[in-house]
């Protein structure tokens, strides 16, 4: 099942790609991540739902 949610967010497009790419945060600011770890360079895991 598609599942899509849309947005605005009132900050500027480079300032929202340099908090979106710093994964190791994500847990900072999304309450659906109770945690996330960086693997290598180029993956990432992540545990959903609230720690």
């Amino acid at each position: 099942m598609p599942y899509e949610i849309t947005m605005d967010i009132g900050a500027p497009i480079e300032r929202f790609w340099e908090v979106l790419v710093l994964v190791e945060r994500w847990a900072e600011w999304s309450a659906s991540m109770s945690g996330v770890e960086r693997l290598d360079a180029g993956r990432s895991t992540w545990a959903a739902g609230h720690a």
